[in-house]
């Protein structure tokens, strides 16, 4: 042993040697081990700094992105501010602050939809009464003396010639919508 080192040649004591299974050969497995779990411990405190800093960069995104949503949004800002957002979430509390406004749009749209539903059937319902009104008008008028109902020329008209001419058929009719009135 030369200043107090171990060769592998036997030369040592046995305190020194680097031989598996003895002292030394305990101490330098001690050593590996200490390094493993100073390598473990290392990744450990990597992988926490990494989840760190994921969490900073998701909730700088999350901010970036409330920012610009915020501003192509203004209502945002509004219900943001009146508190209407927390109310959704705190009756829904799966909503984040995106979803607590799309709720509320929603809600305004549908009030919305509503309202123009209403209005709809409000104008169909007067169409329906004006139409029915004209067709009972229209069958009123339509029990007089004209033409045949089946919407033909009536046969005195088609040819006059037949019936001793125009004049005549004109005169007849005239005689009998006279009669038909009561005059």
């Amino acid at each position: 042993m030369e200043n107090g080192n171990a060769t592998r040649d036997g030369g040592g004591a046995a305190g020194t040697d680097l031989v598996a299974g003895t002292e030394g050969g305990a101490n330098a497995a001690a050593d590996g081990g200490d390094v493993a779990l100073a390598e473990r411990r290392a990744l450990e405190i990597v992988e926490e700094r990494l989840a760190a800093f994921r969490e900073d960069l998701g909730r700088r995104e999350r901010e970036e992105r409330l920012e610009k949503f915020s501003g192509e949004n203004p209502a945002f800002r509004e219900l943001a501010a009146n508190g209407k957002l927390e109310e959704y979430k705190r009756k829904n509390p799966l909503l984040d602050d995106f979803g607590a406004y799309f709720a509320h749009r929603l809600e305004e749209e549908r009030a919305g939809l509503a309202g123009k539903i209403e209005q709809a059937v409000a104008a169909a319902e007067e169409r329906m009464l004006a139409q029915f009104k004209a067709k009972r008008l229209a069958a009123t008028m339509d029990s007089g003396p004209g033409p045949a109902k089946d919407g033909g020329i009536e046969p005195e008209l088609a040819r006059p010639e037949k019936f001793g001419g125009l004049n005549a058929v004109i005169a007849a009719r005239l005689k009998a919508r006279r009669e038909a009135a009561g005059s």
